[in-house]
């Protein structure tokens, strides 16, 4: 009797977890804790986990050998993640992004809805076809990995942001422009370590982000224009880590 009574609890459980899961338009979404948002979260459910496995640098994560159990097609093309989606006549405000949710999907381009308030660690990691990311102005931080290893050939932070954090950027070797906002603080350790094609930085705040521990590795500062606001250029040479960049120029 006992052992019939766990058995049926475990299955209670089971439908119960299935139960916060919707998939719409080959996308699988989390039911939060309130009841009306979703977040997007990862279409298997592999239990490989790699935004936060600090044994392996984010190159050796991305060439990784991937879940051995079935897993469903790549998504591929332009991705559109919608501000809302409805399941059993109940709609979902989507506001989040899962860890590894997008991991190493083949992907071109995507375009985040403006509910979307947070993309956890490694979210679109891996993911070498992306090259053009659109950024909700919802955000307030830019999590560990969240880009690394991807395909992107720009990108623009978008106001509000106030940190880009550990290794968000991280061995993009195509980003050649990136473009900060005035709400930028903080650039953290790594975060656009190994851009080794970096050419431009624009930044629209005339006070100096602080530089957390190579946060440009590896990136040519002999070659990189950084573009500041006009009448600041003074200031980033007084930082030490800004003035390693020989090409300071206002705009």
């Amino acid at each position: 009797m006992k052992k019939l009574i766990f058995l049926t609890f475990c299955l209670m459980m089971a439908v119960a977890s299935q139960a916060t899961d919707i998939w719409s338009n080959n996308l699988r979404y989390s039911i939060n804790n309130d009841g009306t948002s979703v977040t997007v979260v990862k279409r298997t459910d592999s239990k490989r986990s790699f935004g936060s496995d600090q044994r392996m640098n984010p190159a050796e994560r991305a060439l990784a050998e991937g879940s051995t159990e079935s897993e469903l097609p790549p998504l591929t093309g332009d991705l559109v993640l919608p501000e809302s989606i409805i399941s059993e006549g109940k709609t979902y405000s989507v506001t989040g992004i899962a860890k590894d949710a997008f991991w190493r999907e083949e992907i071109v381009s995507v375009t985040i809805a403006r509910s979307v308030t947070m993309i956890d660690e490694a979210a679109f990691m891996g993911c070498q076809k992306l090259t053009n990311v659109n950024l909700p102005d919802a955000l307030t931080t830019i999590k560990p990995q969240t880009f690394s290893v991807t395909g992107l050939t720009s990108v623009s932070i978008p106001q509000g942001v106030t940190s880009i954090e550990r290794g968000a950027f991280s061995d993009c070797n195509d980003l050649r422009s990136v473009t900060l906002s005035e709400s930028v603080a903080r650039i953290d350790v790594n975060a656009f370590g190994s851009c080794r094609n970096l050419k431009e930085i624009h930044i629209r705040t005339a006070t100096p982000p602080v530089l957390g521990l190579n946060a440009f590795n590896r990136v040519d500062r002999t070659t990189c224009v950084v573009y500041v606001p006009k009448d600041s250029k003074a200031m980033y040479e007084k930082v030490i880590d800004w003035a390693e960049f020989k090409n300071i120029l206002e705009e």
